[in-house]
């Protein structure tokens, strides 16, 4: 089982290191962008597994850009708990609050999810710690 994991271990980190060629709309690679979410989420007080979630939020942009949440939330699922993998796979979802309405869409589609538990920590992931401008070094970060 632990040659298991570690395989599994591996091709994430491989998958995250993909990451440095994928450009944001923040001016830096999702590579140097997902270390900054997820030191707002620490910074902000989150527990790890909310810190992990932070760090691969957008690892499924390597993989399918288009449905990236729903591959994040399914590479962390046997690794992490079911109110973490929920975050993960709606924060696509949640973050078009900020620019869908600037597409033509509707901004407010989250709303459908406004009773659900976890509703306003979801809202908080990607208010407090995805959508805050990024910086082009890491370093600043610190």
């Amino acid at each position: 089982m632990e040659i298991i994991f570690a395989a599994c271990r591996n091709r994430n980190l491989a998958t995250l290191k993909e990451l440095k060629s994928s450009l944001t709309s923040r001016l830096i690679n999702r590579l140097d962008y997902s270390p900054q979410t997820a030191k707002r989420a620490e910074r902000d007080g989150a527990d790890i597994e909310l810190i992990v979630a932070a760090l691969i939020h957008d690892v499924g942009n390597a993989l399918a850009p288009e449905n990236h949440s729903q591959v994040s939330a399914t590479i962390i699922r046997p690794f992490s708990l079911d109110e973490v993998t929920w975050i993960l796979q709606m924060h696509g979802l949640f973050q078009m609050y900020y620019y869908a309405d600037k597409l033509g869409l509707e901004k407010d589609v989250r709303d459908i999810y406004s009773e659900h538990k976890l509703f306003n920590v979801a809202v908080k992931f990607c208010q407090k710690w995805n959508q805050i401008p990024s910086v082009p070094e890491c370093q600043k970060m610190n």
